[in-house]
């Protein structure tokens, strides 16, 4: 379509960008914008680059939410190459984040902070209405890639007729941040001196064995605990602070790991020497090296901090009644799925989706990528398609891949990708079981092995993670793909088996978790019915397990029957545990999701959130179908350590409507 004016937003603004769009429109300038000029079957990437390239001006709904956008800079900076007129609309009192300041912070906006918004969208049609008049050109300039424009052509400033548009004000630091920074640094200077003139003295030999016992490494197989100490971590202070006040925070920060780099110094050297292990006996477990504030964490969710973030899957948000970001009935056929667990390769995100209900029979299984890196700034999904914008079907040949046959986890290796699905006769759920197949581009599935299968199988639903470097604790023979499970759905516990990279598709060489040793080290067996549940809980279902490295730590969620039901959290420094008290993050009463986004039969008046339905129930009355929560599968490209408070986010299906949404949870680190 040919158009005049490219419309760039963040996800959470895309009411105000509709309305630009509309606005602009019934003046008679042709636009476009995402998702609605994405061709079914087009990648999502290249159809962007393609709409920048043609057009004339770029409209910038410029917010809070654009300033964490990990794409409009992106957009942004293709368009200034081009030698695209950007126009920035500030709907939010805020500054440009770095990304954009090089862009924009010279350019003029127009404001619309003051309602009504109909007003500032009629001046911004006239300001755009009267550049395109004045002939500005289709973007086809020859300027290289990235070259930032020595400075804003004349059309860029607003008509006079129009309000005045003001230049970003430059940051203005209070005084009394000085102050505090000139403290901090005579803080720091003391601080140096007496720890100088401490080093300097012998410590007395109470003094040591003081140190040794409040600073020594937890013991191996320990669960973490608080530390036993009266110091507490510097406050983090936030970005809106300015500068000056994150600067003085570093400045503390420094400070107290080098205090804790000199007890740690003393404590070690008071200890003595480890016993050598006996030669027929395994080390006992090492945390993997990580930073000594690591060892004895507590985690405590923060009130209210889990939400959800936006509807993956259908066109229309069932809560909010607005079209989804990823339109994937419009865009693919698929009205409704389950799952999203996630994996990477080639460094992109690919999730793995179940069940779909949509324009194709027998439930058929998809992949979809994403290269977002901000998940609060949309998640946008382009699900890998045969020709004529048919999307691949996970179906290996010779497995039945139907009704509650999906896809379980997914793991790259050399560039390789593997993914490991359930399957089972649906007359007989006695003989599911779990099968590892290799996926070769653009829609080949080779089933390569059984993992695990009914009655005793431990394995039928799985997490699978490459070993992370410097993690030990392992037995020879690696490095080593680790696989979480549980057995049958809703009453198992959680086991671990650990299998060698370089055999991942035979599967030779696999060894399972089984229990521990009097000396605190890993036991391991070849035979899965030896396998020792590393969570107990007997009531669990769908399993995900990520590698925080920041933490040095393994994160859990999974989804269980034990009351409180609901999604869980869990965490440990090595795989096999111990793993901490399960904490629960979500319940569907608890945190107001009934009714809100899950269908509750019993609300008054009608919630309006009933179906789609999986296909199984499609001659129920949708409307007399509970919702409910499962498979919270983390991401863990995004999973963020902010200071003391731990980010995660994960998928999570919501059975009716039939969809997959993305959650948020916050956790303070303690």
């Amino acid at each position: 379509m040919a158009h005049d004016v490219f419309i760039s937003y963040a996800s959470g603004d895309k009411t105000v960008a509709d309305a630009v769009c509309a606005s602009l429109e019934s003046h008679g300038v042709r636009c476009w914008i995402a998702p609605r000029d994405v061709l079914p079957g087009l990648h999502y990437g290249e159809a962007i680059i393609d709409a920048i390239h043609e057009c004339r001006i770029m409209v910038l709904v410029f917010s809070s939410k654009a300033n964490l956008s990990g794409h409009i800079p992106k957009e942004i900076e293709r368009a200034v190459s081009q030698g695209s007129t950007i126009m920035p609309l500030r709907i939010e009192d805020v500054l440009p984040a770095k990304s954009l300041d090089y862009f924009i912070g010279s350019v003029h906006w127009l404001d619309a902070l003051t309602p009504p918004l109909e007003a500032h969208l009629e001046r911004l049609s006239a300001n755009v209405r009267t550049l395109l008049a004045r002939g500005v050109p289709v973007a086809k300039s020859n300027t290289a890639f990235g070259e930032r424009m020595a400075a804003p052509p004349p059309q860029m400033q607003p008509m006079p007729a129009a309000a005045p548009s003001r230049p970003a004000p430059p940051a203005k630091q209070p005084t009394w941040m000085y102050a505090a920074i000139g403290s901090l640094i005579a803080i720091v200077l003391v601080l140096g001196f007496v720890m100088l003139r401490s080093r300097s003295e012998t410590p007395s030999a109470d003094h040591s064995a003081s140190l040794s016992t409040t600073s020594s490494a937890t013991p191996p197989g320990s669960p973490p605990v608080a530390a036993q100490t009266n110091a507490r971590p510097a406050p983090v202070m936030p970005e809106a602070a300015g500068p000056a006040i994150a600067t003085a925070s570093k400045i503390a920060a420094s400070t107290a790991a080098a205090n804790a780099a000199a007890k740690k110094a003393s404590a070690t050297a008071a200890e003595p020497p480890a016993k050598p292990a006996s030669p027929n006996q395994p080390s006992p477990a090492k945390a993997a090296p990580v930073a000594e504030h690591s060892r004895n964490l507590v985690f405590h969710e923060t009130a209210g901090s889990t939400v959800k973030l936006e509807q993956l899957i259908g066109d229309q948000d069932k809560e909010r009644h607005q079209p989804t970001g990823n339109q994937t009935n419009t865009r693919y056929g698929i009205e409704g799925a389950e799952l999203g667990t996630s994996f990477e390769h080639d460094g992109h995100a690919y999730f793995l989706f179940g069940d779909i209900v949509g324009d194709m029979p027998r439930w058929p299984d998809a992949l979809a990528t994403s290269d977002a890196t901000d998940p609060e700034s949309g998640v946008h999904l382009d699900f890998l398609t045969r020709a004529k914008g048919r999307y691949v079907s996970i179906q290996p040949a010779g497995i039945n891949m139907g009704a509650n046959g999906v896809p379980l986890a997914g793991i790259s290796l050399k560039d390789q990708v593997y993914v490991a699905v359930r399957t089972n006769d649906p007359r007989n759920r006695r003989t599911e079981h779990s099968v590892l197949t290799k996926f070769t581009p653009p829609a080949n599935f080779e089933s390569l092995r059984t993992i695990s299968q009914m009655p005793s199988g431990r394995f039928l639903k799985m997490s699978l993670h490459e070993q992370p470097e410097g993690a030990t604790g392992f037995p020879p023979g690696g490095p080593w793909v680790l696989m979480w499970g549980t057995g049958a759905y809703r009453e198992s516990d959680a086991y671990l088996a650990i299998v060698p990279a370089a055999q991942f598709e035979s599967g030779a060489g696999t060894k399972f978790f089984a229990g521990m040793d009097t000396a605190g080290a890993p036991k391991w067996s070849g035979a899965e019915a030896d396998a020792q549940p590393v969570v107990k809980d007997g009531t669990l279902g769908d399993l995900s397990v990520t590698w925080c490295k920041d933490l040095g730590l393994w994160l859990m969620t999974y989804d269980r029957r034990t009351a409180p039901a609901g999604i869980t959290f869990s965490y440990s420094r090595t795989p096999w545990g111990p793993w901490s008290e399960p904490q629960l993050i979500f319940n569907g009463l608890v945190n107001g999701a009934l009714g809100k986004y899950i269908h509750n039969p019993r609300a008054r008046p009608n919630d309006g959130l009933a179906g789609p339905l999986h296909m199984l129930r499609n001659e129920a009355d949708p409307e007399a179908v509970i919702g409910g929560a499962y498979a919270p599968y983390m991401v863990e490209r995004w999973t963020r350590l902010r200071g003391n408070e731990l980010d995660i986010y994960y998928t999570m299906s919501t059975l009716n409507p039939y969809v997959v949404v993305l959650m948020k949870s916050r956790l303070s680190v303690e």
